[in-house]
Formats: structure tokens, sequence, C-alpha cells
């Protein structure tokens, strides 16, 4: 199995969202996210956080100060809380 580079899944997440689980396998990453309803929404919550800070420092997205430091909070806490599921599901049979 190839390593995490460049990939889709279902026409959703872009590579930049992967970047967590860039050492991880994609058939791995795929079936983590499609386990269950709550990885799915915090994996598109975490895609929708990063798009939105993206475009905000690019200028596209207007924002304030307040605001961004909320959504790069709510980021980072999202992904933090992504981890700790892929460490738990990484030690569960699948």
């Amino acid at each position: 199995m190839a390593p995490l580079t460049t990939v889709r899944i279902r026409g959703g997440p872009t590579a930049r969202s992967f970047a967590m689980f860039e050492n991880q396998q994609r058939d791995d990453v795929e079936k983590f996210i499609h386990a269950n309803a709550e990885t799915r929404r915090l994996f598109y919550r975490h895609q929708e956080l990063d798009t939105k800070l993206h475009d905000a420092n690019i200028g596209c997205l207007p924002i304030d100060d307040a605001s961004l430091a909320g959504l790069k909070r709510e980021k980072l806490q999202a992904k933090e809380r992504l981890q700790r599921m892929w460490d738990t599901w990484q030690k569960s049979p699948h």
C-alpha cells in the first residue's frame, strides 16, 4: 500500500486535509474516516475549518482577529480529537 501523498476520498478531502495522516496508509485512513458518523463529521469539520483559515490567510475571507483565533482553536481541537480517535482505532481490531 502506498503512503498518502495526494489523495481524494469520494470527491471530498484534498491532500492538505490529510496532513495529520501523512505517514499512514491510504486504505487505513479511508477506513478510519468512514468508520462511524462522528469520525466523518469531525474530519469534514476539520477540513472546512482548514479551508476557511486558508481563505483568510490569502485574503479571500475577511475575518476579524478574534474570529480567526476562534477558528484556529477549533481546528486544533478537532485535530487533537481526531488524533486520539485514530490512536484508539489503530489499537482496535478492524
